[in-house]
């Protein structure tokens, strides 16, 4: 159960970072097109650091981890369907329809995960996997943090602009911001000392 709240986590987040780089990718020169080139290269130099992986590593072990992204990325594309179609659910029995085929494309979703880590032991110990599945997890939560605006710098997400008082909830304050910029580095000086 732990393992789908993760690859749901990582799957909603790499959804959303994807979302907003597109809404808030902003330089003073206009909106920057989002580039999956540009994404795809930031992610693999992302996990060749925080894997510590090898050249021939990567030759052999990227192109299987993008093939396990891009269907685990097929199936929530399927669950955010069936999320969109929930909304017009009528019945307890439309509601119950909707859970089930949400939960079973969860689980669809594991299983490629399963499958695909064992066809990455075939390149990497499976230290190095589980290092690639922390950095995947990492890289998630460092796009979204990238592309949240700061405040007073640009306007707040839409979802925020409805609910009232959700900016001041939700928006991290200067010191939260400081926290966690002070936590980054100090994982990020650890993962160069090792």
């Amino acid at each position: 159960m732990m393992n789908i709240k993760k690859i749901l986590t990582f799957a909603c987040c790499l959804f959303i970072a994807t979302a907003m780089s597109a809404q808030f990718g902003q330089s003073n020169q206009g909106p920057k097109p989002f580039s999956p080139e540009a994404y795809n290269q930031s992610l693999e130099n992302f996990v060749r650091h925080e894997a510590n992986l090898t050249q021939q590593e990567c030759q052999k072990f990227f192109p299987m981890m993008h093939e396990m992204l891009n269907k685990q990325r097929d199936v929530t594309g399927k669950i955010h369907m069936v999320m969109f179609k929930g909304g017009s659910a009528k019945t307890e029995a439309d509601y119950e329809q909707c859970i089930t085929q949400i939960t079973d494309l969860e689980v669809q979703s594991k299983k490629i995960e399963q499958v695909y880590y064992k066809k990455f032991h075939a390149v990497l110990s499976w230290e190095k996997i589980l290092k690639v599945r922390n950095a995947l997890y990492r890289f998630s939560m460092e796009a979204l943090q990238r592309f949240t605006p700061q405040r007073g710098q640009q306007a707040a997400p839409n979802w925020m602009q409805r609910m009232p008082g959700a900016q001041q909830r939700f928006a991290p304050n200067a010191q939260q911001r400081e926290q966690w910029e002070k936590m980054m580095q100090q994982r990020q000086q650890q993962n160069k000392n090792k």
